[in-house]
């Protein structure tokens, strides 16, 4: 298994291999490459600010809030994914310990069906004998 590939575990117990990069990630990873954005900062730090301070501070300060709050957005979604998978897993883990568990069970008393009956088959032939 290569950094581009994750292992998922289905709740039959198969394990899926699934690629982490499609090729349509490649135009992806191009167009979220970073992008400097020069922050013009016309009004410095004089006493005398102009009458459009308030309207230049006041849209700056919105694009660099968006953009924080999309940051945050991400991140979140990507914890709620990544505790969702944990949570996933640990169920599928869990369930496939109680059908293995069932499973023992199930075998374990086919065989002892199977070891009776022999003994049933044998007593047979030796009372026949």
């Amino acid at each position: 298994m290569t950094n581009e590939e994750e292992k998922v575990l289905l709740s039959t117990g198969k394990c899926l291999v699934m690629p982490l990069v499609s090729k349509n990630d490649n135009k992806e990873e191009e167009e979220d490459k970073v992008v400097t954005e020069r922050i013009y900062n016309v009004w410095g730090s004089s006493s005398g600010a102009g009458s459009d301070f308030l309207n230049l501070y006041r849209r700056s300060r919105n694009i660099e809030m968006k953009r924080v709050e999309e940051m945050e957005r991400a991140w979140r979604e990507d914890m709620e994914k990544k505790l969702f998978q944990a949570k996933r897993l640990h169920r599928i883990q869990k369930e496939s310990e109680k059908t293995a568990k069932k499973k023992m069970k199930r075998d374990k008393k086919k065989q002892k069906i199977r070891a009776l009956r022999k003994e049933g088959s044998k007593q047979e032939t030796n009372d026949t004998t």
